[in-house]
């Protein structure tokens, strides 16, 4: 693959002895190429960009450099909101990451122990992601997921950063960014078929500005019906039952073995 690199450029790799597991493995490669870039646009495995993709993200990583109330560039938008709309994009409080780009300054906010949960700020973060009870119920089952250490994942933190910030997330007007990695074999997506629309499109060029920086509401409640349903009790039943074993079985295990 990257022998086929035939442009002008410096290819840096970053290849691990060990398998680090998703959570560190991605946060750890983005800290990394954000030692060596100011921007960047970062793929997830198993997904085709439209080749407008790139361009839309250039323009606007340079664009919103420094305005610090922006933190990302997402390439997904699965809901109809778009085909009413004037400018080439919109804002939101979270975007998807099968595609997208942001900055060194917003990546430098990743918190990835979720720090702000225990400061206090847990109450607002889930707040300003609960367009309604289904968000609220998803985002919580996220949170306890994580906390509970039953999902090896980087995304929800990096969601969760940014509404601590109170950062907007750029989203295109139409989904540039497909996903092919849905199958019994897939590590996340393993349900054998998308659970939303995943096809890509063109984005018109030259990009036509948003003027307006507030959250395109409509947008994240057709986004909210697109959520799984998810019962944040179960996974906190399961978090107490992996302490119980994890702090009660596991040292009689290893006095008696």
């Amino acid at each position: 693959m990257f022998g086929e690199i035939d442009w002008p450029c410096d290819v840096l790799t970053l290849f691990r002895d060990t398998n680090l597991g998703c959570r560190l493995s991605v946060s750890g490669g983005i800290d990394w190429f954000f030692e060596h870039e100011d921007s960047g646009i970062i793929l997830e495995d198993d997904t085709v960009p439209h080749q407008s993709f790139f361009a839309f993200c250039e323009e606007n990583l340079r664009r919103y450099a420094n305005q610090e109330s922006v933190a990302m560039i997402s390439g997904n938008n699965f809901t109809s909101v778009g085909s009413c709309v004037d400018d080439s994009y919109f804002f939101s409080a979270y975007g998807g990451v099968w595609g997208w780009a942001t900055w060194k300054r917003a990546w430098g906010n990743y918190d990835r122990a979720m720090t702000w949960a225990q400061d206090g700020r847990k109450r607002k973060v889930m707040a300003r992601l609960s367009v309604n009870q289904k968000a609220r119920s998803y985002w919580n089952w996220a949170y306890l997921g994580v906390t509970n250490g039953i999902f090896d994942t980087w995304d929800f933190q990096w969601t969760f950063t940014v509404a601590d910030h109170k950062q907007y997330v750029i989203v295109p007007v139409t989904n540039l960014v497909e996903n092919i990695g849905f199958g019994n074999d897939a590590t996340h997506t393993s349900s054998g078929e998308a659970p939303r629309p995943v096809t890509s499109g063109a984005i018109s060029l030259p990009i036509r500005h948003c003027n307006i920086l507030e959250r395109k509401l409509e947008f994240e409640i057709q986004n909210a019906r697109l959520l799984p349903e998810r019962r944040p009790l179960v996974l906190a039943l399961r978090g107490l039952v992996a302490g119980f074993i994890r702090y009660g079985l596991d040292p009689l295990y290893k006095r008696f073995r």
